[in-house]
């Protein structure tokens, strides 16, 4: 097994990878250090509400291809105390697709006006 490796981006996101040779599949978690914790007393919620409005679609996406994709890359997303992020498990040969996926949702977001 390898190293765990720390990569810094330029946008500010860090990735953290570690290869495991004896497996075929990835795991991917992103997200903010934002959660429950950190919401308005006069906007309880207002982070789980955000998580919702993630899969609502992007510049590149509509509502249905994300739903397609999140069905395809086992996609889920969950709000807790600390933070607010995306999780999904893909074979190696789909991490490019699931990677895009989900820097579109966490950083492209386009909430409808309704």
């Amino acid at each position: 097994m390898s190293k765990p490796k720390l990569i810094k981006l330029k946008n500010g996101a860090v990735i953290l990878y570690q290869r495991r040779k004896m497996c075929n599949a990835s795991a991917l978690s992103a997200g903010f250090f934002v959660g429950h914790k950190d919401c308005m007393d006069t906007m309880p919620g207002l982070t789980h509400f955000l998580e919702h409005m993630l899969f609502l679609g992007t510049n590149k996406r509509d509502k249905e291809q994300i739903r397609e994709e999140k069905i395809k890359y086992s996609m889920n997303a969950e709000t807790s105390v600390a933070k607010l992020d995306a999780k999904c498990y893909v074979s190696n040969q789909q991490i490019n697709n699931a990677l895009d996926l989900m820097s579109d949702l966490l950083l492209n977001s386009s909430f409808p006006e309704d």
